[in-house]
């Protein structure tokens, strides 16, 4: 050692300018391949690591990626369950359903495979999917086949060994008696024949048990007590069960906990059925639930549907004091509902001047008049019809009495004298000339006058208004008109001197206007009507131009007066290069819109032009319309014509001929005669139809009288067909 040190001693204090010795050199690189060596092993072991790591991680994260697409499977079924591939148990399958009401499901399987040697998947297995009877296609290689040492606490799982891809199904019972489930699944991939890497992840299904509608039940006839119940099938049912209950009461029906004791027919299959319905004792009614079966599904019980009470007599008389009728010239009427009742009918007589009251003899027509009749089965029914209005107004000295008959299944009621009922009789011919009346407020610029008020006549009980209607804008006059308002002055007061209590909620029509009088009057005297005002004139009818859209004519404007629906219409399309009208919509009179639409003709050929316009017509409608137009109108012919005697042509039968004309499909001969002097063709002078140029005469014209010719190009490719105007007019020479 010491021998050593003093070498390296001696070199340092050497001559350094010597430089290295070839000893020198060889230690030194000696020295230098010891390091390196001892360098490059540590980086091989160092990269070796790190290779086996990434290896790991890209494996770890491809089975991360493949187990949560497995668990979004999972989360949509309702259903997990295992099946055989190739051995026991070896697939999950899964079963979802796309919509809540399918009774139908899918399935989707997962299964382990080795890979075939003509495929490019990493081995030694591979996790294959299918939906449904779809081919199988692979979700993740290089999965190991060697056992595995997963665990399940349900006996329901793939076997461990298996290899690279195990699940295990665990499930439960929920409170709504659905089964959940519960599934782990494991996947593990084969780093080396040494190594296997694990992921594994427990979903729950979260898809809902699929569930069908209840049938919406009727019943025909309505009024029957022993229906035929009917119902729309139901998608996805099997079968339908009904149910029975009976109850008294006449607003609710009796609860479905009653019904499911009284199945009528447990395995319903068809929409319609005359089922084995009971009839319900006197003052009962009976009701029905549907229920809706899909497979060992059901649906929750339909809305119940109820018969009438059944009666156990004919219906008792509307007793006087039970109908309401009231004290006016034009009254309403009312009583109460007979819940055993299928129908009602009001009847009325007409109590003359100085008569308090009026007879109603059924059984003779000549006493009555049967001012209505109809159905009310439930009380929303009843509720629309009564009170009834009166729509007349008796002459004077008049009033009108009335009488209810009511039927059931067992008979009806009748009618005495005893439980009729009259309204207010109309005022006489009295006139008290010291009343005096006229209009306070009266907007006359208004079609439909609100708040119409007029003085207040000291004395008077009552006041009368009438409105009268005028077809053509000019004044009419309203004492010979509708009564409109008649009812009793402490109704109406406003003020110590004016009354008011009417509000016009009808229009009177294009170009009419409505013109009113009032009078004051109590029970036995009137005054004379006041001075009549008039509103202005709604605006006139209507005259839809189509011209200038195209080939078109005028349809006429037409206005329904109904006061339930208020339509305006048109009347059709008549013109050519037109079809007819096909649709109308939301048509409610003057300031509102049109919409309608020209189709293309039924034979298909018109292809037009489609657009769309608003159009301001007299009548201050706006009409929205949606045409169709070829654009281009057929051209009238250029007539030519040959006078030279040549064979049969002679100069008093001369061949016409005329040009093409783009859009005709035929051309019309008209013809006329004339002694002596040229005519011009009509419409009704059709001589040839579907002729082809050139035209040569056959026939001779009287001695003395000449033929004169025009032709029309027609386009049959529209609905009606289209015809061009007349060609001009040639003449061949008198014979």
């Amino acid at each position: 050692m010491n021998t050593f040190s003093n070498y390296f001693a001696s070199l340092i204090k050497s001559d350094r300018s010597k430089g290295f010795t070839l000893i020198e050199l060889l230690v030194a690189i000696a020295l230098s391949g010891i390091v390196i060596v001892g360098l490059g092993a540590g980086m091989v072991a160092v990269l070796g690591r790190s290779k086996s790591s990434a290896t790991k991680t890209d494996l770890k994260n491809q089975l991360n990626r493949a187990i949560d697409y497995i668990n979004d499977d999972i989360k949509r079924s309702r259903v997990a369950g295992l099946k055989q591939t190739n051995v026991s148990n070896d697939t999950l399958i899964l079963t979802y359903y796309e919509n809540i009401n399918d009774t139908s499901g899918h399935t989707i399987e997962y299964y382990l495979d080795s890979v075939a040697s003509n495929e490019p998947w990493l081995g030694p297995n591979v996790l294959r999917r299918k939906v449904d009877s779809g081919n199988w296609q692979v979700l993740v290689d290089g999965l190991t086949d060697r056992d595995s040492t997963f665990t399940c606490s349900s006996s329901n799982f793939i076997p461990v060994n298996l290899g690279g891809f195990q699940a295990c199904i665990e499930s439960q019972q929920a409170s709504n008696g659905n089964d959940i489930y519960r599934t782990t699944v494991a996947l593990f991939g084969e780093v080396s024949s040494s190594e296997v890497v694990e992921v594994s992840s427990a979903t729950i299904s979260r898809s809902v048990t699929p569930t069908v509608d209840p049938p919406v039940l009727s019943f025909t006839p309505d009024t029957a007590l022993e229906p035929t119940i009917t119902w729309d099938p139901i998608i996805g049912a099997t079968s339908y069960s009904i149910y029975e209950c009976t109850t008294t009461n006449t607003a609710l029906a009796c609860p479905f906990s009653d019904a499911i004791l009284t199945p009528l027919n447990i395995s319903v299959t068809s929409p319609t059925s005359q089922l084995d319905t009971t009839t319900a004792v006197g003052g009962e009614r009976s009701c029905y639930y549907g229920v809706t079966n899909s497979g060992a599904a059901s649906s929750q019980e339909s809305e119940a549907v109820c018969t009438i009470v059944a009666p156990s007599a004919a219906p008792s008389d509307v007793a006087s004091a039970d109908l309401i009728v009231t004290d006016e010239t034009v009254p309403t009427v009312s009583w109460t509902q007979d819940f055993t009742a299928t129908q009602y009918q009001i009847y009325r007589c007409t109590a003359l001047t100085g008569q308090s009251s009026c007879s109603i003899d059924v059984n003779d027509p000549t006493t009555y008049t049967i001012v209505d009749d109809f159905v009310a089965l439930t009380s929303a029914a009843f509720d629309e019809k009564v009170p009834w209005t009166e729509t007349e107004t008796p002459n004077d000295g008049e009033r009108f009495c009335y009488g209810v008959i009511v039927t059931n299944s067992l008979g009806h009621s009748s009618i005495t004298g005893s439980n009729t009922k009259c309204g207010a009789a109309v005022v006489g011919q009295t006139i008290n000339t010291s009343w005096n009346i006229s209009f306070v407020n009266f907007d006359t610029s208004a079609v439909e006058p609100q708040d119409i008020t007029w003085d207040e006549v000291p004395g008077a009980t009552r006041y009368e208004l009438r409105r009268c209607t005028t077809d053509d804008g000019t004044e009419c006059e309203p004492s010979s008109g509708t009564t409109v308002l008649d009812d009793a002055a402490t109704d109406l007061s406003i003020s110590s001197s004016v009354v008011s209590d009417y509000d016009e909620n009808n229009e009177p029509g294009p170009a009419k206007r409505y013109c009113y009088a009032v009078r004051a009057k109590d029970d036995t005297q009137a005054s004379n009507f006041s001075t009549k005002q008039c509103t202005t004139p709604q605006a006139g009818s209507c005259t839809l131009n189509l011209v200038p859209f195209g080939k078109g004519s005028s349809p006429s404007f037409v206005f329904t007066d109904d006061p339930d629906f208020r339509q305006t219409l048109l009347s059709g399309v008549t013109a050519s290069k037109f079809s007819t009208v096909t649709s109308e919509k939301q048509n409610l009179g003057a300031g509102y819109e049109i919409l309608f639409e020209v189709q293309e003709n039924s034979t298909g050929s018109f292809v037009g032009v489609q657009g769309s316009n608003t159009v301001s017509l007299p009548c201050d409608t706006s009409i929205n319309i949606v045409w169709w137009f070829n654009g281009v109108e057929v051209e009238a012919p250029v007539l030519s014509i040959d006078l030279t005697d040549s064979g049969s042509r002679k100069d008093y039968k001369p061949e016409i001929s005329w040009n093409s004309v783009a859009e005709a499909d035929r051309y019309d001969v008209y013809r006329c005669t004339e002694a002596g002097a040229d005519c011009v063709p009509s419409s009704t002078d059709l001589h040839t139809a579907n002729s082809t140029s050139p035209d040569l005469e056959t026939t001779n014209p009287s001695n003395g009288s000449r033929w004169c010719y025009s032709v029309k190009a027609v386009d049959t490719d529209t609905s009606p067909s289209t015809e061009s105007a007349f060609s001009n007019v040639l003449c061949g020479n008198d014979k």
